[in-house]
């Protein structure tokens, strides 16, 4: 499958008020956070660690499982996370940059591409467009939180 355009993307920001960028990217690659910050998520594994070529799977409370792959990781600052499906990529790149004063934002960018791309357009887009704001803000707010209670220990 050839990367070609993309048929479909969606860009978000949301802002972590007080956790800066290597804070937030510590916690979002702990895939064990992930399940904090979705209701909808059971488990995440990622084989051997989050770093490009790993593999990971995403288990639903509803026994759906979601297997993806890590292709970029410029730690503590960019990573993209590709869902494949026949014919299809769905490519979710996330970008960690510092803000003032102290926090950081983040950056997330998907992007369908690929020969089917634009039959899985119509299931896709609404569907993300609808759930990841306020999935990119839930963890924030999950960030941010947890980094306050670090500080609180400190």
């Amino acid at each position: 499958m050839t990367e070609g355009s993309a048929v479909w993307t969606l860009v978000l920001q949301a802002q972590c008020s007080v956790a800066g960028p290597d804070f937030a990217w510590r916690f979002w690659t702990d895939v064990g956070n992930w399940a904090v910050v979705d209701p909808a998520i059971a488990d995440v594994c990622v084989e051997p660690a989050f770093e490009i070529g790993a593999r990971g799977t995403t288990v639903t409370h509803e026994g759906s499982q979601v297997e993806w792959r890590i292709s970029e990781v410029a730690a503590p600052h960019r990573a993209r996370i590709e869902f494949p499906v026949p014919g299809a990529v769905l490519r979710v790149s996330w970008v960690f940059s510092p803000s003032t004063p102290g926090g950081c934002t983040m950056t997330q960018t998907m992007e369908l591409t690929g020969e089917r791309a634009s039959d899985y357009e119509p299931i896709v887009a609404p569907s993300m467009e609808r759930s990841a704001p306020e999935g990119l803000q839930r963890l924030a707010t999950a960030i941010d939180e947890a980094y306050a209670r670090t500080a609180d220990r400190a």
